[in-house]
């Protein structure tokens, strides 16, 4: 289980293992009743006061289909492509399968680059080259965004 968090431009994922049937249960009651020694109880910590704050319950499933790619010459560089971004509000356990509606046109692709320190040079001139900037991008956002579109155009329908 895993929740990210941004402060001042950074986002900071904290994660522990947990089996699945774990994930469900603390998912609904945010309480985990297992001894497993997988389990980072730091983070654990960090999440049941997250989920308590904000009473935060399953509301999306987003998957997508990531190709990772990483530099032999620095470790500290990494670069994804994530497509075929797709969310569904219902059937959100992941026993239901692989499916759900597109977030971004087809042929879309987010390239995101993530590195710790400056950007190598060799690779803001490639990018400048091909005319690619920074922009922030969000799939839970892309999607919540686009809910609240479909409610809006709904309630103007009965309106």
């Amino acid at each position: 289980m895993e929740f990210k968090k941004k402060f001042r431009g950074v986002v900071n994922k904290r994660r522990t293992p947990l089996m699945l049937n774990e994930a469900y249960t603390f998912a609904l009651t945010h309480r985990l009743e297992s001894d497993g020694e997988y389990v980072n109880r730091q983070v654990l910590k960090e999440l049941t006061y997250a989920f308590d704050l904000y009473n935060a319950v399953p509301k999306v499933y987003i998957a997508y289909d990531r190709c990772a790619c990483c530099s032999k010459e620095d470790a500290d560089l990494r670069i994804t492509f994530d497509k075929n971004i797709r969310t569904r509000r219902e059937f959100l356990r992941l026993e239901a399968g692989d499916f759900g509606r597109l977030l971004l046109e087809r042929d879309m692709i987010i390239m995101e680059i993530k590195h710790r320190e400056v950007m190598p040079v060799w690779l803001v001139e490639e990018l400048n080259s091909l005319s690619i900037r920074k922009i922030s991008f969000s799939k839970y956002g892309t999607e919540y965004e686009r809910m609240l579109r479909e409610r809006l155009t709904e309630e103007k329908k009965y309106a």
